[in-house]
């Protein structure tokens, strides 16, 4: 078995010399990658943003204003690139901070000219009280004593005038310098959330519902704190002129997406620094924090929280802390903590540590005298540790694997992660068997703009349990690699060898890896173009069936070469074609030679409105150059003249099913193929078998695969395809086919040992697909002979998933005299909540009356872990003994997963799991 890394983790490429950098991201089975090449980090997607509050006109006649400084005075903001940095990290502060103004006044100044037009940063205080008046002038003193608190927005209230859009930036701007971060749409998204942060929904899989604050990047919010003013709220308030100003009574302070509320604060205006006591609640866009203490530092972004509960709201998780600070909302620093992902009420895992750092910037979590609870019982204690706290890499120790089986007894793998690179990593993961010893594993990845690539290795020096010969070491190794290369063509490269035929047999858990039986080997270049497709391959094969004998082994191509030539349309409706291929084959035992392959054609395309006829004629031509070729000439060569004519209609009509408008249409085929006989029994068969009968083997030119025969023909092939769409969004409901093939001659070209058809015709194919809606899909394939009055094969099957967590599927397989099976598979919840479900697959082989793989388990998933439990029995062969595993998982939800990877054979063996497991908590964000 080839492990994989047990974690997904986007990839970022490196930066190329004065280029900006890729940023790439994974799929699942880390087998693609989307790449961007903007420079900016991925944004967030958010569906709907918080709607803003009306507009309104009120008259500060009752503000007391305190500007940091007068429009005169102030320092024009230096411009900003609103560019988003490829990284997270902080912002560098490039805006003048003002310096301390000593003016107090009672009304607005008059705004400053268009090019000075910047919001600036100020202080908007509540009327003071009567019994303590600070020193005002007369229009402020006469206020009444009874005037009402101050609740306005500073938008409405400053006195410094919030421009409008189109008076936000100067008259005039150098053309190298970007304009300003325009701060009217990101303040808007800042309007007072009715709804609760954070509120508890058991109907979601994390049962935690947010209502994020925002939908800006990080940049831009630190941008937004830089050059926004800060609102105040108090129902009283004592001004000490140049030094402090003390707030009591419903205080609140408001900067950006930062908001404040407390009891008690004291504002030093000097140092734009505030100190909070008595209930304090602060909020940003990343955290909500409650604390009994509060330091703010308004200019450095710092802030500070003393015997405090937290949530943070980027990725749900909570916790209390003897002492927060944050540094610009990217880096939180929390001692004595305890943190978890459970919704409140709940803490079912818990993580405690001394010391614990969550930045954002890198991405990563720190943490020191860390301790891991599960259900109050302790399970892991860690001096330090780091973890991701985002989808970037990093290095370190992964979750172990631990499972248990037959063959290998109890096993455990522990994986270790090292990012070598922003375009490379690799993972060591050491296996224990109990039964066979300690396996060596290692993997390394490359990603970069034109190639791509995997390999890995796995050693077990002396398996305790093999005696297949005197050497007891076993390995394997895997090499993928695709490219680009020179002038646009692509290579490919599959490398593939173990030490045995019982490798896979005996170190694999998976059906698909023990049930191989050649491990393909190969090098191959191509490139296409509007009018041409080169191909060239090096291929050749390890058997590791013991079954198959030297004389039976797949033939190696050294090399294989094609060239396809075709033509634009000539002559009005007329095209042609040649292709072309060499190969030479080789191998142990048999027949050697090269082969070399000639096929140029013409078509005539008569294409109408509703119908087409193209005849098409060509001239197949074969040359071959044998070695050891015992009784067959050693350069026989073949000629073969071939004429096809393939026509059909389309027919369509308005029609209604079960009360829907339906399109129904009716597409009758005709396909006629003529190809001379030619003796082809002194020529070897290197590459060829004989194709599966199927609907494309209707209008097939040749029935045989490769090109070592070429099959005679005089038939007529007959094919009448009816669907039903649905008239509204045009998807296929119903499909129907029926086909066969009539034949005005024998088939006299065959492969050794076989004998001539001579049927008259071919069995009828019967295919058909019903989807009456999305939660059901049902199909049936039926090939039945009317000569010999009998059924050749036989496929049923049906999906029906009427929910993600909701899956049946049913299949039976019948060809005759070789195969008839059942397969049963589902994923079901077997309670009310759907917290718990049940998952199991069932392969019987009706015709060997034995289970060929079965598993069965349990789900369970609550609001932060999940556990997966399942017990699996198959065989590699339907000769062979049974090998029985008990796989187990348990996953931390942001933190970890524990145990086997239990997934990859669940969606495999499971259609439609996928779907099931890639349900993440997308649905927990209320935006």
């Amino acid at each position: 078995m080839f492990a994989t890394s047990s974690t997904l983790l986007p990839y970022a490429m490196a930066e190329a010399e004065g280029e900006k950098p890729w940023e790439c991201t994974p799929s699942a089975d880390f087998r693609s990658w989307v790449c961007l090449k903007d420079g900016q980090a991925p944004v967030e997607d958010i569906s709907r943003p918080v709607a803003t509050q009306p507009e309104q006109t009120i008259e500060p006649t009752s503000v007391t204003v305190t500007p940091l400084a007068t429009p005169e005075t102030a320092q024009p903001v230096e411009m900003v690139d609103t560019t988003p940095p490829a990284t997270d990290a902080a912002v560098p502060e490039t805006i003048d901070k003002p310096s301390v103004s000593e003016t107090e006044t009672t009304s607005a100044p008059p705004p400053p000219p268009a090019e000075e037009l910047r919001p600036q940063p100020a202080i908007v205080t509540a009327p003071v009280s009567p019994d303590e008046p600070p020193p005002e002038t007369a229009e402020t003193m006469a206020q009444p004593a009874t005037e009402p608190a101050v609740s306005e927005p500073l938008a409405e209230a400053t006195s410094t005038p919030q421009p409008a859009p189109d008076e936000a930036e100067p008259a005039a701007q150098p053309t190298a310098v970007q304009q300003p971060l325009s701060t009217d749409k990101l303040t808007d998204k800042y309007a007072q959330i009715e709804s609760p942060l954070v509120s508890v929904d058991e109907s979601l899989r994390s049962c935690v519902a947010i209502n994020r604050p925002v939908d800006v990047t990080k940049q831009d919010i630190q941008k937004l704190r830089e050059i926004s003013p800060i609102e105040i709220e108090a129902d009283e308030a004592y001004i000490e002129k140049d030094k402090t100003t003390t707030l009591s009574g419903n205080v609140t302070l408001k900067r950006a997406d930062q908001s404040l509320q407390s009891e008690k604060v004291v504002l030093n205006k000097v140092t734009n620094q505030a100190d909070a006591t008595g209930k304090v609640n602060y909020t940003d866009n990343q955290i909500q924090i409650k604390a009994e203490q509060a330091h703010m530092d308004f200019t450095k972004d710092e802030n500070s929280f003393a015997e405090a509960s937290f949530i943070t709201l980027d990725r749900y998780s909570r916790g209390t802390a003897g002492q927060i600070q944050t540094q610009q909302g990217n880096r939180v620093e929390l001692d004595k903590v305890n943190y978890t992902t459970c919704p409140p009420g709940s803490n079912a895992w818990q993580l405690t540590a001394d010391e614990l750092t969550l930045d954002d910037t890198t991405g990563r979590g720190e943490g020191k005298g860390v301790k891991l609870e599960f259900f109050d019982v302790p399970v892991m204690y860690l001096p330090y540790m780091t973890f991701p706290i985002d989808d970037r890499r990093k290095s370190g120790l992964l979750t172990p694997r631990v499972g248990t089986s037959d063959k290998r007894g109890f096993e455990v793998t522990t994986p270790i992660y090292w990012n070598i690179a922003p375009d490379s990593d690799a993972t060591f993961y050491p296996r224990y068997m109990d039964k066979r010893g300690l396996q060596l594993g290692g993997e390394y990845r490359y990603l970069n703009e034109t190639n791509r690539g995997q390999a890995n290795v796995e050693y077990l020096a002396d398996d305790d349990e093999y005696t297949g010969r005197g050497n007891n070491d076993r390995w394997a190794y895997r090499y993928d690699h695709d490219g680009t290369i020179f002038n646009d063509w692509t290579i490919n490269t599959r490398l593939r060898r173990v030490s045995d035929d019982r490798y896979f047999e005996d170190l694999g858990d998976s059906l698909t890896l023990t049930s191989q039986t050649h491990l393909d080997n190969h090098l191959a270049l191509a490139k296409a173009t509007d009018n041409w497709y080169a191909y060239g391959l090096l291929q050749d094969y390890q058997t590791v069936d013991p079954t198959i004998s030297d004389a039976d082994e797949p033939y190696e191509r050294l090399p294989h070469l094609r060239f396809n030539y075709w033509t634009e349309p000539f002559a009005d409706r007329f095209t042609a074609n040649i292709d072309t291929t060499y190969t030479d084959f080789d191998k142990k035992v048999g027949v050697t030679g090269k082969r070399t392959t000639i096929y140029p054609s013409i078509t005539y395309n008569f294409d109408q409105a509703g119908y087409y006829i193209r005849p098409k004629f060509g001239v197949h031509y074969t040359k071959y150059s044998l070695d050891n070729e015992g009784t067959l000439p050693s350069s026989p060569d073949r000629t073969v003249p071939i004429f096809s004519v393939d026509s059909g209609l389309f027919y369509e009509k308005e029609t209604t099913l079960f009360g829907d408008s339906m399109l129904q249409t009716l597409e009758p085929r005709i396909y006629y193929l003529n190809v001379d006989e030619e003796d082809q029994s002194k020529i070897p068969v290197f590459d060829t078998g004989l194709y599966d009968f199927s609907t494309s083997a209707l209008f097939r030119e040749n029935r045989f695969s490769g090109q070592d025969r070429i099959g005679d023909a005089n038939q007529l092939s007959v094919a009448l395809t009816s669907r039903l769409l649905d008239s509204a969004d045009g998807s296929e409901k119903l499909s129907a086919t029926l086909g066969q093939i009539y034949y005005f001659s024998d088939r006299d070209v065959t492969l050794p040992g076989d004998t001539p058809d001579d049927d008259s015709s071919s069995p009828i194919i019967a295919e058909l697909s019903y989807h009456p809606f999305r939660k059901l899909i049902a199909s049936a394939q039926l090939h039945w002979d009317p000569e010999k009055s009998k059924t050749e094969r036989q496929l049923y099957r049906m999906k029906y998933q009427p929910e993600d967590d909701k899956i049946i599927n049913l299949a039976y397989r019948y060809r005759d005299k070789s195969l008839k099976q059942t397969d049963v598979s589902f994923l079901w919840p077997i309670d009310d909540s759907k917290r718990w479900h049940a998952v199991g697959h069932w392969n019987y082989s009706l015709k060997d009356d034995r289970t060929l793989d079965t598993f069965g388990g349990l789900e369970y998933e609550s609001c932060c872990w999940k556990t997966r439990l399942v017990a699996r029995r198959w065989v590699n062969s339907v000769d062979s003994d049974y090998d029985t595993a008990v796989f187990f998982e348990l996953e931390l939800k942001g933190l970890g997963s524990i145990g086997d990877d239990v997934t990859s054979f669940l969606k495999t063996g499971i259609l439609g799991y996928d779907r099931h497991i890639n349900d993440e908590d997308d649905d927990t964000y209320y935006y």
